[in-house]
């Protein structure tokens, strides 16, 4: 991914700086001022980030006018009694523009902030100097997130959005970023959480400054499997099942025996890959679904799957998973059925067997632990199914071969852990309402 994004557009309130400390007391001066209902300081970090309209308007409920006053309220707490500098520079933020910087990355700073409030901040923290250009919101011409984006790209005549990303640490950010077509990071250290970040369409997720500078400037990129990467893909597969469904694991020996399976489909073995070594890969099979009339339909079932651990909650898994569904999508594949934990994959588009009338093993059958993907949305409608998995896994029943080929490897030890019996549940329950 070095190459892939040229201009880093950053927020600044909850994502270069917490702001967090002089918004909320800026909030409780004109909350207080406009002789209003005091609001929980826990509640009030929902106001760090979007426009000031959204926050007095929308999330307080006040009427236009209101809200117009109770912002000039808020402006003079914050511009002239102080508020602005109740602020920090989240640590590791120096670090992270000064390394894209030498990358030769374009930054621009893109905030609902107004153009006083944000030339002081960057000013006094001395951030002004890592960026090229600079958009404040303005209440009249540029109220939105998505229009002060629009005119940083407008002003910095960048017109290929493939190369853009957003990182914001709220909702607003990544709905702007997705409504104007630019890919988005959302960081978790600031003031929006996981699922507000994902619901919104987040690309990818950062849980710290340092994370942003590996999806940005790590070399990180996607390509199929080769004969060369067998081992280290089995290595991989070990590591991040070990312990997880059983003690032990015997993934890396299924992914092991499975390129040789008739079923093995190896145009969608893929690999991820950064600096030449493979932090993540997705292998599939065919599989099939069989209708009330007898006529059996082709479709595709991935797995194993995994990322290395130390690139785990980036999102990186959902990317390798969305290019490899375009693949299947493009062999003419429109299906995809898988057993996993429902709470891995729901938000992927996977849904319960049960919603597409899909069973298993004897009709009427629904495991909690089968998903079902429509890539192509419709595509089970008006039918009952079941479905037919692939042999492939059935090596993984010699115990005997699993071991001997387990001692290929480093030892580990083998331990009960949590999960295994909650997979446990899934796999030998069923959804039957």
């Amino acid at each position: 991914m070095s190459d892939k994004y040229q201009y880093i557009i950053f927020d600044l309130d909850g994502t270069l700086t917490d702001s967090g400390p002089g918004i909320m007391n800026g909030f409780e001066y004109a909350i207080e001022k406009m002789g209003r209902e005091p609001v929980d300081r826990s509640e009030m970090r929902k106001f760090v980030g979007p426009p000031l309209k959204v926050s007095f308007g929308d999330l307080l409920g006040y009427s236009k006018e209101d809200t117009d006053r109770a912002i000039v309220l808020y402006r003079d707490y914050y511009n002239n009694m102080g508020g602005v500098l109740e602020n920090s520079v989240y640590p590791g933020i120096v670090e992270l523009l000064s390394d894209l910087k030498s990358e030769g990355k374009k930054l621009i700073v893109a905030t609902s902030k107004n153009e006083v409030g944000t030339k002081t901040v960057l000013e006094h923290f001395e951030l002004k100097k890592f960026f090229d250009f600079v958009a404040a919101a303005d209440d009249k011409i540029r109220p939105r997130k998505t229009d002060v984006i629009k005119y940083a790209l407008d002003s910095c005549g960048i017109t290929d959005l493939s190369h853009v990303v957003m990182v914001g640490d709220r909702e607003n950010d990544i709905l702007a970023a997705n409504e104007i077509g630019i890919d988005s990071i959302g960081v978790l250290y600031g003031y929006g959480d996981s699922e507000e970040l994902t619901a919104a369409g987040a690309t990818y997720l950062a849980e710290k400054p340092s994370d942003v500078k590996k999806l940005i400037i790590d070399d990180i990129s996607i390509r199929l499997e080769t004969e060369k990467d067998y081992r280290a893909v089995e290595e991989l597969t070990r590591n991040a099942f070990w312990n997880v469904y059983k003690p032990g694991a015997d993934e890396h020996y299924y992914v092991h025996t499975m390129r040789n399976h008739p079923d093995f489909i190896p145009e969608l073995a893929f690999v991820l890959e950064k600096d030449g070594e493979i932090i993540g890969n997705i292998m599939y099979t065919k599989a099939w679904i069989e209708d009330e009339n007898g006529m059996k339909k082709e479709i595709v079932s991935f797995g194993p799957f995994c990322v290395a651990p130390e690139y785990q909650r980036l999102k990186l898994g959902k990317v390798l998973i969305e290019h490899s569904f375009e693949a299947a999508r493009k062999m003419g594949y429109d299906v995809n059925i898988i057993f996993g934990n429902p709470g891995n994959y729901v938000t992927r588009g996977f849904v319960s067997c049960k919603k597409k009338n899909v069973s298993c093993f004897q009709k009427g059958n629904f495991p909690t632990a089968l998903l079902v993907c429509e890539m192509i949305p419709g595509a089970l409608d008006g039918h009952e199914w079941m479905y037919i998995p692939s042999t492939a896994a059935d090596c993984c029943d010699d115990e005997a071969a699993v071991e001997e080929f387990d001692k290929t490897f480093t030892p580990k030890e083998k331990k009960w852990m949590p999960s295994q019996e909650e997979f446990y549940i899934y796999r030998n329950s069923s959804v039957v309402r």
